[in-house]
């Protein structure tokens, strides 16, 4: 599915619609930003404001826990994606609008590390 969107992403910037230093930016964005997340209780909800415009994003856990993880409040607990110790969460074609990451962890104290591009 990525590769499809990669490839509609290419067509649409080879169209002419947009000009060569905006295919750039799209591709390869510029701006890092890393936040550094403590889930200081266990099994509650914490959250993370993302920037708008951006485009990419990675996430993992500094210590060795599982950490559960959704773009829904609330749903930290029900509906959500785990990130097990040890592995990392990236995602290449965010949609650019201004997000919120949830997430919580059985552990109280974990610290969660997210990098994202805009």
């Amino acid at each position: 599915m990525k590769r499809l969107i990669l490839a509609a992403l290419f067509t649409f910037c080879l169209s002419g619609s947009v000009s060569a230093a905006d295919q750039t930016k799209l591709i390869y964005p510029a701006t890092p930003v890393i936040y550094n997340k403590t889930l200081t209780s266990a099994n509650t909800e914490y959250s993370q404001a993302l920037p708008g415009g951006c485009k990419k994003i990675m996430v993992q856990c500094r210590t060795a826990y599982d950490v559960k993880i959704t773009y829904t409040a609330l749903a930290s607990g029900t509906t959500y994606y785990t990130l097990k110790s040890g592995t990392w969460y990236w995602d290449d074609f965010v949609d650019g609008t201004a997000k919120t990451l949830y997430m919580q962890s059985a552990q109280a104290g974990v610290v969660v590390e997210v990098m994202v591009w805009y």
